[in-house]
């Protein structure tokens, strides 16, 4: 028999840049990816801007536009 034959070779997988971000629980302390967070508690899956801890189960907000911006104005300013 070919041994040849018997190694089969893929080529090597391309990884895209993901925008998938780590996010670090505010009560347990726990690293999980925010597309790892999601709940199924209500119809608003998608526009909901809730994550959900899945060593925890604690429930926050992801991101706050507006106290992110406040954080960036205070940072210039030092």
């Amino acid at each position: 028999m070919d041994t040849e034959m018997n190694t089969l070779e893929l080529p090597a997988a391309v990884s895209k840049p993901s925008k998938i971000k780590t996010v670090d629980c505010p009560l347990c302390g726990f690293q999980f990816k925010s597309d790892e967070a999601a709940c199924s508690g209500c119809g608003m899956m998608r526009g909901c801007s809730m994550l959900k801890c899945p060593n925890c189960n604690y429930e926050f907000v992801a991101e706050s536009k507006i106290v992110n911006w406040f954080v960036k104005l205070v940072k210039r300013g030092k």
